[in-house]
C-alpha cells in the first residue's frame, strides 16, 4: 500500500528533496517511508489523492499518544484538524495505543466503533501501565 499508492520520486535528487521536506515535518522517522519505495516501479490502479479534508458523514476519531517515538503527537493533532475529526489523547509512551493499552481510551474507541459516539472534545486518557514495567 505504501509504495503503490504514494507519489514517490523517480530520481535520487528528488528522493533527497523529499527526505528534507519529510524531515522538516516528521523528524528522523520520516525518511524510511519514501526510501523503501525507491525500487518500486508499479502503481496501484486506483488511488485516492485527495482532497483529504473532505467532510464525511461520521467524524473521524484520531488517537494520539503524547510520547510516541514513531508518530509525533503534533501530527495526530494536525490529522484530526485536517480531517475535521476528534482527537483522543493518550498520555503515554510507545507506538500506538494498541501496543500500550489504556482502558479509558479503549472504552472511547469501542463507543466510537459500535455507535459512532465521539469522546468529549479535549479528552485525555492515561496508559494502564508504565513503560518497561514496574
Amino acid at each position: 500500500m505504501i509504495c503503490g499508492e504514494s507519489p514517490n520520486p523517480v530520481t535520487t535528487a528528488a528522493y533527497a528533496a523529499q527526505a528534507r521536506t519529510s524531515y522538516a515535518r516528521a523528524g528522523y522517522t520520516a525518511w524510511p517511508w519514501g526510501a523503501v519505495c525507491s525500487g518500486w516501479t508499479e502503481k496501484a490502479a486506483h488511488t485516492y489523492n485527495g482532497p483529504w479534508n473532505k467532510q464525511k458523514g461520521t467524524p473521524v476519531l484520531v488517537v494520539g499518544n503524547t510520547f510516541d517515538p514513531a508518530t509525533a503527537y503534533t501530527s495526530s493533532r494536525r490529522a484530526a484538524a485536517e480531517l475535521g475529526g476528534r482527537l483522543l489523547t493518550v498520555n503515554g509512551y510507545g507506538h500506538t495505543e494498541l501496543l500500550n493499552p489504556s482502558t479509558c481510551a479503549r472504552r472511547h474507541i469501542a463507543a466510537y466503533l459500535v455507535s459512532g459516539t465521539l469522546p468529549p472534545d479535549g479528552t485525555t486518557c492515561a496508559q494502564d501501565g508504565t513503560p518497561f514495567g514496574d
